[in-house]
């Protein structure tokens, strides 16, 4: 999880976005997630951006700005991430791929 959070974090500052809600964002999936897993189904989290946007209502993240977590926790999770969490980096490459559709918020 450290290694995946870092990764977002400098993903970022290289590309000088906010991260005010980097923190927040990062606890609240992380928490999530494992919470499907001791669950045992990453279904439970929906399979659309849509759905991971009511989770963080709180946050009040735009929809851009949460495509782009989305999209470098994606990427992080795919680089640090070994074999046994499988699950999660398909369920986290299918919100991106969802979340590139023109049905989703267009």
């Amino acid at each position: 999880r450290a290694l995946v959070e870092a990764h977002v974090w400098n993903t970022f500052f290289t590309n000088d976005s906010s991260t005010h809600l980097l923190t927040a964002l990062n606890l609240e999936l992380s928490q999530t997630i494992s919470a499907a897993l001791r669950f045992g189904s990453m279904d439970l989290l929906g399979n659309d951006i849509v759905y991971i946007e009511h989770l963080l209502v709180n946050f009040r993240p735009t929809y851009e700005l949460l495509e782009q977590y989305l999209l470098a926790y994606c990427q992080a999770a795919q680089i640090h991430l070994d074999k046994p969490a499988a699950i999660v980096v398909d369920w986290l490459s299918r919100i991106v791929t969802a979340s590139r559709s023109p049905i989703v918020h267009g």
